[in-house]
């Protein structure tokens, strides 16, 4: 499948939107309204990951999760199945909700044991890329692999697809467990099987 060029802006706007956030990064965000306008409504952010899927033949799909002090909250979107009906303009579709301020996150415990420098890659015309995008009061950080054959970008792309399936049990997700079996397909880790 071609992805449409502002596929991942897209799928950010839709998942910025999902949170009500008006910009990936920590601190104290304001909400605004339909119109722009700020509402009463802020939200004290003190970390987020986002991450984008990008399967070459398939849809690409984004994910985030978004730490508070009180709670946590996340965001999946999906590009739409192409050809959309008629006059149907909606180009992706997503969902969003809480999870237990408890939850294990694996992505988190995957992002601290990164190794930045493994020999070894491949090439793929058909493979699957990522980009993680990492933001806590810390640090900022984006990751950007693709096809992933080195023993630390596997475990990397194995948490990823264990963060999303766990938060489609949580959620209860159809659109999630529908992208899964989409992710299948191409994820390398064994987390999959």
């Amino acid at each position: 499948m071609e992805h449409v060029p502002d596929m991942q802006a897209w799928l950010r706007r839709q998942l910025l939107g999902e949170l009500r956030l008006e910009e990936a990064r920590t601190g104290c965000l304001v909400v605004r309204d339909h119109r722009g306008w700020k509402t009463d409504e802020e939200y004290q952010v003190i970390g987020m990951w986002l991450v984008h899927v990008l399967p070459a033949l398939d849809r690409g799909a984004a994910i985030a999760v978004v730490d508070e002090p009180q709670r946590r909250r996340f965001a999946f979107a999906v590009e739409r199945r192409r050809p959309a009906p008629l006059g149907d303009v909606q180009r992706v579709v997503s969902e969003s909700g809480e999870l237990d301020a408890e939850w294990h996150d694996p992505l988190v415990a995957a992002l601290q044991k990164v190794t930045l420098h493994e020999p070894g890659g491949s090439v793929a015309l058909d493979g699957i890329g990522y980009r993680v995008e990492v933001c806590t009061r810390a640090l900022s950080s984006v990751i950007e692999f693709s096809n992933p054959r080195t023993p630390g970008a596997r475990r990397l792309e194995a948490a990823m697809v264990a963060a999303l399936r766990s938060i489609g049990d949580i959620a209860g997700s159809n659109l999630i467990a529908d992208y899964l079996a989409v992710w299948d397909r191409y994820a390398a880790g064994a987390a999959l099987r």
